[in-house]
Order: structure tokens, then C-alpha cells, then sequence
């Protein structure tokens, strides 16, 4: 099984809004100067101890190139309107649905390099197949 943040970015890797390993990241961010997406793994709710429910949040980390405001916050804004409201996506056996932000899009300051950087942080749910002593809704 892979990270919930490897799962939803692969949906917006699908979805064109970026590329993985060019401008798409998986719990980390390798800097540079371009415009990149980086998605963490955050702390969601407990998991159902009864049926196979887990709670995931993600993080989302939108930076555009140097002093350029207005593009990181379009491709941050791309996200937004791109998992609000999306359907049920299958990924191997998992079912990911009820995107929800924890808040709007958050400026939080520039790098270094001037590139401004925004935060989205997300919870959904995923339900799975029976796991462990966990059964399937």
C-alpha cells in the first residue's frame, strides 16, 4: 500500500496538474526555482477499529518560481477546484472519496529564493477491502 500522499498525487498527476519527480513530490521538496507541488503525509483521525475506514490528511504545499506570486496561488487554486467535490477514485483495491479542506488556501511566506510559497491541508477517507481485523463497509 502506498502513502496517501503518493495516492492523491498520482490523482493529480492523472489529472495533468503536475508531473511526478518533475514538478510533483512525495513528502518532500527538492527546492529549485521552478513552480512544484510537494504533498505530505499529516496526522488524520483514528482509524475505524471496526470496519476497514482510515481518516488520512494530507498537506499541500504549492511554491512558484521567484517573486511570482500569482502563478503559485493559480496552480494551488487548480488543486482546490480539482479534488473539491471529485468522486470516488479507485486505487488498487482502496476507494478515496470526500475530499474536504481544513481551511482555504494559506499564503505562508516566500523561500529563500523569493518563490511564495501556499498551504492547503486536506482530510478524506479511504475505505478498504478487509485488513487485518478490520472489515470492509
Amino acid at each position: 500500500m502506498s502513502s496517501p500522499a503518493y495516492n492523491v498525487a498520482n490523482l493529480l498527476a492523472t489529472a495533468l496538474i503536475g508531473n511526478l519527480g518533475t514538478d510533483l513530490w512525495v513528502n518532500t521538496d527538492p527546492g529549485g526555482t521552478s513552480l512544484s507541488i510537494a504533498l505530505y503525509d499529516t496526522p488524520g483521525a483514528a482509524p475505524s477499529p471496526k470496519y476497514a475506514r482510515d481518516f488520512p490528511n494530507i498537506q499541500i504545499i504549492v511554491s512558484g518560481p521567484a517573486n511570482d506570486t500569482a502563478t503559485a496561488y493559480s496552480k494551488a487554486e487548480e488543486i482546490k477546484n480539482y479534488l473539491l467535490g471529485i468522486t470516488g477514485q479507485t486505487i488498487g483495491t482502496d476507494i478515496y472519496f470526500g475530499f474536504n479542506m481544513r481551511s482555504d488556501i494559506g499564503y505562508i511566506g516566500v523561500t529563500s529564493e523569493n518563490r511564495p510559497i501556499f498551504t492547503m491541508n486536506w482530510r478524506f477517507y479511504i475505505d478498504h477491502v478487509n485488513v487485518g481485523n478490520r472489515t470492509s463497509i
